[in-house]
């Protein structure tokens, strides 16, 4: 019950041949059990939130890796196809400058656009590198593990609900919300803390032969609060 505490107290005292057995029952007359309970509720419910939180940055970092890593290997692709067909091109240039075909300028510019792919492949190849390593480190693997990885498709995304649902959702302000509402059982609590909490119960004296029982009522009074 919410009045009636569980808190039961049992006193067996002997001193020189009395003896004197009690037994209080306390009573939540305020509801200060059931605020406290509510409190109690509301922090968990904070700090699960807080777990949660903590939960969607986890998923936040891997996808980002995991997002990265796909596209800068599918860059790489793209970059290691544009090298090679500058270095056909390379080829072929060559065999017709031997032919008198071009001019020693013309040859240059050629190798100099195949030497530019050949840089940008060799900075995705970096890239996929890095990429791959941080992802590893995420998921607690060895840095230079091989990840089959794609780029997944994505369905049509509505940026105004999806923004909608993302506040709704967002674990960091529904942690709030929960610690407002357990500061506010907090601050119910504290306006009631001036009543004083009230116990019932029985008590059996034996004094030699003589026998005496009645009801113990137990009224702390908060003076100095």
């Amino acid at each position: 019950s919410d009045v009636c505490s569980s808190d039961l107290t049992l006193y067996i005292q002997t001193d020189e041949g009395e003896q004197t057995v009690k037994f209080l029952q306390p009573f939540d007359i305020a509801g200060k059990r059931k605020l406290n309970r509510e409190v109690f509720n509301r922090e968990a419910k904070a700090q699960s939130f807080k777990i949660l939180q903590g939960r969607y940055e986890i998923i936040k970092r891997v996808s980002v890796a995991y997002f990265r890593l796909s596209y800068a290997i599918e860059l790489r692709k793209i970059a290691y196809k544009r090298m090679k067909l500058r270095g056909r091109d390379l080829a072929l240039a060559r065999k017709r400058k031997k032919l008198g075909a071009i001019s020693g300028a013309t040859l240059l510019k050629i190798e100099q656009a195949f030497l530019g792919e050949k840089i940008v492949c060799e900075g995705y190849s970096q890239t996929v590198g890095s990429a791959r390593a941080q992802l590893n480190y995420l998921i607690g693997q060895n840095p230079t593990s091989k990840i089959k990885v794609m780029i997944p498709k994505l369905s049509p995304f509505n940026l105004s609900q999806s923004l909608e649902r993302a506040v709704q959702n967002n674990p960091n302000i529904q942690r709030i919300k929960a610690q407002i509402r357990a500061q506010g059982g907090r601050l119910k609590r504290s306006k009631i803390e001036w009543v004083p909490d009230v116990s019932m119960g029985a008590y059996y004296r034996r004094d030699g032969k003589r026998h005496l029982g009645g009801i113990a009522l137990n009224l702390p009074l908060p003076v100095w609060n």
